[in-house]
């Protein structure tokens, strides 16, 4: 028998429904692959949308552990009270247990690892930026304090941290957008492929009972599945410490976890099937909330306050993003609410250390204006009390030497030429003290002006004062300032007249002016070969009468660098020198500073003024 005799053959019955039965069971293979490859594409889907949001909860922690620590430090800084650096380290030890956290979540991802290392990294400097603030106000204090927070090192620190942040959450959410458009695709490919199979298998009458047996059983397997995707699903629902529940299209509870048990005082059994908005001191506002998160698919940062059952309110924004099914069509949300208890605690905090600081400063102002009456008063017996019995005394000393200039010793002569210099070095004192006075009163008139002109007169003026002197001087090109003029032009004879004096053993002398930088701001300095002096003492430099050489070896009445100091914390800047014994010595000032330093530095001046005068 050819073999096409046998092919040509027809069917016996038992060949048909056994084949029959083949073609039934290729089908419904066919449609359970593309039911399996539908489901797996909806667990999946399922699991990254609660993903994100667990990504989104944990980076929303770091930045709220920042805002916490650095209101905790600012709150320090401000007053002192130790008590705010509770709240300071309260936020710092909250950041690591969230940064171990988000490796594990994005472990597919090494593009968002990289941004986890950055991440971690701001983090670090911006908590080592607060912990030196903490450090500075405890060891230099307020002013220091307010200077090096005046840097604004740490906003800009905590603005790239919220920049990243935003970032990595706007990543996690495109990610589940695409991978919701692909479980979609997946979704109509398998209605189709189900759809054809449905109708082979309607053809296929002798297969009919077998094809339901094999379906019962892959829909027991769909079960099984889902059932393990639930587990799983509850697994990462319990991995946030905050309140995060999934809610129905009609605001039904459908699942909650420990969080919201503990913020809501009732257990996950209560829960579940009960409105989403009856535990909301406004429920109108928390339905409107989630009704926009269904209409528009999220809701970002939306204030609401939990009401316990014992009637004590969380307050909380929360964040919350839908979910769908595999045709695409939304079947509930995910909600997470992030306590902010301590935030809105930190922001009244900060509101009434604003308030006291406001009240400070115009205790401060007040007296300030209080010192300066008193200096006044000073100034004005210093002027008349004072001058009028040196008149006195140098003028009956000079008449006693004209008279009986001829009869006295030579030691007589001595001591009276010696009373003569005292009073002349005492009227000098006196000028100078009244000078320093009247700075404190003295209304700056703030033009634009070059550096360099108020150099060359000053040097100018000493040179005629100084003719035998060899004095290499190096006078760079000087920035223009907005200063006052006057004022300027008498820091740098001030300045420059020490230089001269101080370089009086060295030939030659130099002398050196210009401009450096530290920490972003343009420095001017004074630089000299001189004597220099034992920076032990530069704590006594710039104080009335405060002299680090003897008379004998360098005249001087002990105020001009008084004068200097006060002269530039009237423009806002700061003063201070560096120098060495034999090797000469630098002085350095800034303009336009922190106005707060200048207000100190003045209600110190005046306080001094007092002292002086008693």
């Amino acid at each position: 028998m050819s073999n096409w005799t046998k092919f040509s053959r027809p069917f016996s019955l038992e060949q048909k429904m056994l084949t029959g039965f083949g073609l039934a069971l290729a089908t419904l293979m066919a449609v359970g692959a593309v039911q399996y490859r539908a489901t797996q594409a909806l667990i999946e889907t399922d699991r990254w949308v609660a993903h994100t949001n667990v990504v989104r909860t944990e980076l929303e922690q770091i930045y709220s552990a920042i805002q916490q620590a650095e209101a905790g430090t600012r709150g320090f800084v401000a007053t002192g009270n130790e008590t705010f650096l509770e709240q300071h380290q309260a936020g710092i030890s909250r950041v690591p247990q969230h940064l171990q956290a988000l490796p594990g979540l994005i472990v597919d991802d090494p593009f968002e690892r990289d941004k986890v290392e950055k991440l971690s990294s701001l983090t670090n400097r911006n908590i080592a930026v607060m912990q030196n603030l903490v450090s500075v106000r405890r060891e230099q204090g307020f002013a220091a304090a307010s200077q090096e927070l005046n840097k604004a090192e740490g906003l800009r620190l905590t603005s790239e941290i919220r920049e990243l942040v935003d970032s990595m959450q706007s990543n996690e959410s495109s990610l589940l957008r695409v991978r919701e458009a692909a479980s979609r695709a997946h979704a109509r490919t398998a209605d189709a492929v189900v759809i054809l199979g449905c109708l082979l298998a309607i053809t296929i009458a002798s297969a009919g009972s077998w094809i339901a047996l094999r379906g019962s059983a892959a829909r027991q397997r769909a079960e099984e599945r889902l059932k393990r995707a639930s587990a799983y699903n509850r697994s990462l629902i319990e991995a946030s410490f905050d309140p995060l529940v999934m809610i129905a299209p009609d605001g039904r509870i459908t699942d909650a976890n420990s969080g919201t048990e503990k913020a809501t005082g009732r257990v996950r059994q209560e829960l579940i099937g009960t409105d989403f908005c009856d535990y909301f001191s406004d429920p109108a506002k928390a339905r409107l909330g989630y009704q926009q998160t269904f209409r528009e698919g999220f809701v970002q940062d939306y204030e609401l306050g939990i009401r316990h059952q014992d009637g004590h309110l969380t307050p909380v924004l929360y964040n919350a993003s839908v979910y769908r099914d595999e045709a695409g069509v939304v079947i509930g949300m995910f909600a997470v609410a992030r306590d902010i208890t301590e935030r809105k605690r930190a922001e009244q905090e900060v509101r009434r250390l604003n308030e006291q600081l406001e009240q400070r400063v115009r205790e401060r102002t007040a007296e300030l204006e209080a010192s300066n009456k008193e200096l006044e008063a000073f100034t004005y017996s210093v002027s008349h009390d004072l001058r009028a019995p040196l008149r006195h005394v140098d003028g009956f000393s000079k008449l006693l030497v004209d008279r009986y200039g001829a009869e006295l010793s030579p030691d007589a002569q001595e001591d009276i030429a010696t009373i003569r210099d005292s009073v002349l070095h005492m009227g000098m004192l006196i000028d100078d003290l009244l000078n320093l006075a009247r700075l404190g009163r003295k209304q700056m008139s703030m033009q634009a002006t070059g550096l360099n002109s108020l150099v060359d007169e000053a040097r100018a003026d000493l040179m005629r004062e100084n003719p035998d002197r060899t004095i290499e001087w190096k006078v760079e090109t000087l920035p223009f300032v907005e200063c006052d003029p006057a004022l300027m032009k008498q820091v740098f004879a001030n300045l420059l007249s020490n230089a001269v004096k101080f370089t009086r053993p060295r030939k030659p002398a130099v002398i050196e002016v210009g401009t450096t930088q530290q920490e972003g701001c343009a420095v001017i300095f004074v630089r000299d070969n001189g004597v220099g002096f034992n920076m032990k003492y530069a704590t006594k430099l710039f104080g009335v009468f405060q002299r680090l050489h003897r008379s004998e070896d360098f005249e001087g009445t002990g105020v001009g660098l008084a004068t200097v100091q006060r002269i530039i914390h009237k423009h806002g800047g700061r003063v201070w020198a560096e120098a060495a014994l034999n090797q000469g010595a630098t002085f350095y000032f800034t303009l336009n500073g922190s106005g707060q330093e200048g207000l100190e530095a003045e209600i110190g001046s005046a306080a001094e003024g007092r002292s002086e005068a008693a």
